[in-house]
């Protein structure tokens, strides 16, 4: 599977699609939304148009891994407003054509479990949860590497990491912005440290748009060969 099917002219077809969405302020935030007798587009609904979502048809018809689909929604969904609108040109345009995208998901999952500044494992002193996000990298790194790990350790690696989320209160500070957005007699102390969480998270988001549009910007390009 490579990327836009190794043809340039279905990349710039996409992307000028997508440009026509925003020039015609039909980008929102929010999945299919009709107001005012209009239609208004998320990131993967401003290109297939389908009301039940169709990530899998990135793959069939874009060439373009169907994880990378539900990502791209994710993080549009999750930034500021102004940044969502550019995210489905930005994410489209940063794939190469021609690219095989199949590691981009296993090193992003790498960065957000151990970067030095984003990673996961620096949000916690819980020692179990730490071990956790180390073994999750460790997996996606070999995975990345083209090694492949057994359905028993996958299972392993997933039932640790449930008894350790279970057990962990690092989203308290998240936790406490909802809190804070339904109630206004909140004291001052109490929504100075709701609004800072909301920011951190509010960066974490773009720093995770931009670790994406690097990994797919590097993706290795596969030539063809013709039949």
């Amino acid at each position: 599977m490579l990327a836009y099917h190794g043809d340039a002219v279905l990349k710039d077809k996409l992307v000028a699609k997508i440009f026509a969405h925003r020039q015609a302020d039909e980008i929102a935030q929010g999945a299919y939304v009709k107001k005012n007798g209009r239609t208004t587009y998320c990131a993967v609904g401003c290109l297939l148009e389908d009301p039940e979502g169709g990530h899998r048809r990135y793959e069939s018809e874009f060439g373009i891994p169907a994880q990378l689909a539900h990502l791209e929604d994710s993080i549009f969904e999750a930034l500021p407003e102004e940044a969502a609108k550019l995210w489905p040109e930005r994410f489209m345009g940063a794939i190469p054509v021609g690219a095989d995208l199949s590691k981009v998901w296993p090193n992003l999952a790498v960065w957000l479990m151990v970067d030095e500044k984003w990673g996961l494992v620096n949000t916690t002193e819980a020692e179990d949860v730490k071990a956790v996000c180390e073994r999750i990298a460790d997996a996606y790194t070999r995975i990345a590497a083209g090694d492949a790990i057994s359905d028993l350790e996958a299972e392993e690696i997933t039932n640790a990491a449930r008894a350790a989320w279970a057990a962990w209160d690092a989203w308290a500070a998240w936790a406490a912005w909802d809190a804070w957005a339904t109630n206004a007699a909140w004291a001052a102390r109490a929504a100075r440290a709701a609004r800072d969480a909301w920011d951190a998270r509010a960066a974490f988001v773009e720093a995770s748009a931009d670790k994406l549009v690097e990994l797919l910007a590097e993706a290795p390009i596969v030539e063809q060969v013709a039949t």
